[in-house]
């Protein structure tokens, strides 16, 4: 769920101030009832918080453009007339089998921290969770006389307020409890019956480091042992994400939504709502909660993006089933989408030989090449190995402060499946478990991870053709879990395909001194024989394999004007934490690389490329391509980045443009997109538009905030496949 500007307009004009898109302005905690609660968190959360000359762009793409839109009646039709544009978008997603739901309790349920109101009034809020529309809302840097307003726009009669944390319901409330917790925290509790069952509802909002450890394992070890209710919903702030030490304390009794959706941790952000990095990372530090003993099932779960932002964090919301009882469901139902290792389901893929030499470090550095002083090691930090005696970890600690990654590659002959790849039936299985080792604190018993800016480990591997030329990449991302978690992918193998690299890459954030502490272990490739993929080629657009071929565009088949590659963990401009790509060492960028100054006119990116031979090559009337890619903006202050498929016939003519996804969020989303090519249709562009306006929003408070947007792009790709009408 993405909100943008026309949902918060009414409500902007009932407000005196301004929303501040960055930083913390002075004087909002004043206004709040409960000074010592609100303030002390808010404080104590804050120090969390702490080019190429121009082608005639316009003329070649812009005003085809505007001409396909204005002139469809006249452009050139493909020869074959069975197609038209309304029939060649397809579903992207792989098709799923339906699951036929028990019957159960629906909650949808939401966390917000409000940064005590110091970006946004409650009015704004309330717009927002009227929207939202959850059963429970829990909100924290709250206070009980701007939780009335809140309430009154959202439309909740029932709500509470206890210490900064409150809760509003569409049911009525039973007493909210204050619950005290050690190093000057505390909790809210409460009651509501839905569906006919009562359940127990918390509002968190706790520590980090050795504190956050105090406190969870107070929670259970003290109060949850206390708890009576089995339908139990925690939300809120934790400050610290899942395989955390401190949220593997809860993890003793309790599940969170997010995974059980599917997601790992850091997949996807809540704190900080803007930019890349704040002075601890970028984490999913707002969690839901629940009972592992009585999981629900989650039916759908986000952490909403916003323009204007309205906190220094991102709303969260899960909507959940609960059994009818204390009868747990089956957990086919509950944890399916929790073991990354299900897409090996139903195949022999994690079962083959290993095609790797010394898959886990047990041999040193045999059969890899290493850069960047990437290592075997026994041992890093809080860091031990998944399996056996050894791991492969970035650069030592102090052993060098340049270098911002290490990696190790291995390149696998495919020459033995040959037959199979040229069939479209070959299949590459991947899994790799990697970690990030952080610093840890340890004060009497207590040991745990220090929250920081961790470094990240990642998985990529290219398919690589007969003369080396690469054909594509596959990769895991960049991740800094707390603990090994694999990544497991089954990766249709192109045609063209006679080796495969296999990287690991090891990422140092610039503001750390020496080492780079991440890491990854047992490393698993295979190659079987499987169901056609319909996979034709890689992936054809050179600045997706490569985003420093932006910098050279020939002006023919890549036309840029006012976009460029840039090398992740540089800064731009004022930015104290610098971008970080989706993978590998660049990405694109579109703005004022200095001061982060609106652009006069929108850069255009585009890059044609002739399909014909992938015509010959399907043999039917089924050729189609796969398309899309990562972008994002800095900070959700008006930039924005639009994507779009043009299709030409023979002589240049657009026959059809296909919109892809606009996107204005602060976070590296990913769009696909799947386009039926009828075969009059020889060539396709990528189009990125990317718009950096002056942004009529809220700057702050007191309107001092500085405007700091930009728009990026990553690893965009456009991939030709079979596929029957």
């Amino acid at each position: 769920m993405n909100l943008r500007f026309p949902l918060l307009l009414a409500v902007m004009a009932m407000t005196l101030f301004s929303l501040a898109t960055s930083g913390c302005s002075s004087g909002g905690a004043g206004d709040i009832d409960e000074p010592d609660a609100i303030t002390r968190d808010v404080a104590a959360d804050a120090l969390i918080d702490a080019s190429d000359d121009s082608l005639d762009h316009d003329a070649n793409v812009q005003d085809t453009r505007n001409d396909t839109t204005e002139g469809t009646d006249t452009a050139i039709p493909p020869p074959d007339d069975i197609w038209n544009a309304d029939n060649i978008r397809l579903d992207a997603a792989e098709p799923v089998e339906p699951v036929v739901l028990p019957e159960g309790i629906r909650v949808k349920v939401g966390a917000y921290n409000l940064y005590g109101y110091n970006w946004a009034a409650p009015e704004h809020f309330g717009a927002f969770i009227k929207e939202l529309s959850p059963d429970l809302m829990a909100l924290v840097e709250s206070d009980s006389d701007k939780l009335s307003a809140t309430a009154a726009e959202a439309g909740y009669e029932h709500y509470c307020s206890s210490g900064g944390r409150s809760l509003m319901s569409k049911t009525p409330l039973a007493e909210c409890v204050t619950i005290d917790l050690v190093d000057d925290r505390s909790l809210l509790r409460t009651e509501t019956e839905i569906g006919g069952v009562t359940f127990a509802v918390y509002v968190f909002h706790i520590s980090w480091n050795v504190a956050g450890n105090r406190q969870t394992r107070q929670f259970i070890d003290e109060i949850f042992t206390s708890e009576t209710r089995s339908h139990v919903i925690i939300m809120g702030d934790f400050n610290d994400e899942v395989l955390s030490r401190q949220i593997d304390i809860l993890g003793e009794q309790l599940a969170d939504a997010f995974t059980a959706w599917g997601w790992y941790p850091g997949e996807r952000i809540t704190w900080p709502s803007q930019g890349f990095d704040d002075t601890e990372g970028a984490q999913t530090i707002d969690l839901i909660m629940f009972r592992k003993a009585l999981l629900p099932i989650v039916l759908g779960a986000d952490a909403v993006n916003m323009s204007p932002v309205l906190s220094d964090h991102k709303p969260v919301w899960a909507e959940l089933l609960f059994p009818l009882d204390d009868t747990p469901f089956d957990d086919s139902l509950t944890t399916a989408r929790m073991d990354p290792n299900r897409v090996f389901d139903g195949n022999d893929g994690d079962s083959l030989p290993n095609l790797l030499t010394n898959p886990g470090a047990e041999d040193g550095l045999n059969g890899w090449t290493a850069t960047g002083g990437a290592v075997a090691t026994d041992s890093r930090f809080g860091c031990s190995p998944h399996e056996g005696s050894s791991f492969f970890a970035g650069l030592p600690p102090q052993q060098g402060q340049d270098e911002v990654f290490s990696s190790l590659v291995q390149s696998v002959d495919l020459s033995g499946f040959g037959e199979t790849i040229k069939a479209g039936t070959a299949w590459l299985n991947v899994r790799a478990h990697m970690v990030t080792c952080p610093f840890l604190l340890t004060e009497g018993d207590i040991v745990t991870n220090r929250v920081e800016r961790y470094d990240d480990a990642e998985t990529v591997v290219t398919f690589r053709d007969a003369t080396g030329a690469a054909l594509d990449h596959r990769f895991s991302g960049r991740r800094d879990t707390l603990k090994w978690r694999p990544w497991a992918a089954r990766l249709p193998i192109p045609p063209q395909s006679a080796s495969v690299d296999v990287e690991l890459v090891f990422n140092k954030r610039v503001d750390y001194v020496g080492g780079i502490d991440s890491a990854v272990d047992d490393v698993y490739v295979s190659v079987s024989n499987g169901p056609a993929h319909h996979v034709l080629g890689g992936n054809l657009i050179s600045f997706g394999l490569d985003e420093q071929r932006v910098d050279s565009a020939d002006g023919q088949a890549v036309l840029n004007d006012g976009w460029m590659s840039r090398e992740t963990g540089v800064s731009i401009g004022f930015n104290f934490f610098p971008p970080v790509s989706v993978s590998g060492r660049n990405y694109l960028f579109a703005g004022d690389p200095n001061y982060w100054q609106p652009l006069e006119a929108p850069a255009m990116l585009s890059e044609q490329v002739d399909i014909r031979d992938y015509h010959d090559a399907c043999g039917c009337s089924g050729l189609a391509i796969r398309w899309g890619g990562w972008t994002r903006t800095n900070s959700a202050e008006g930039a924005l980045v639009t994507t779009s498929l043009q299709l030409l016939t023979s002589d240049g003519q657009i026959w059809k443009e296909i919109d892809g996804t606009t996107t204005f969020e602060s976070e590296w989303l990913y769009q696909e997109h799947l386009t039926m090519i009828p075969r009059g249709i020889t060539s396709v562009r990528l189009v990125m538009q990317a718009e950096v306006p002056v942004f009529d929003g809220f700057l702050g408070v007191n309107e001092s905030e500085m405007q700091d947007d930009a728009a990026f792009a990553d690893e965009m790709f456009i991939r030709p496949e079979k596929r029957l009408r």
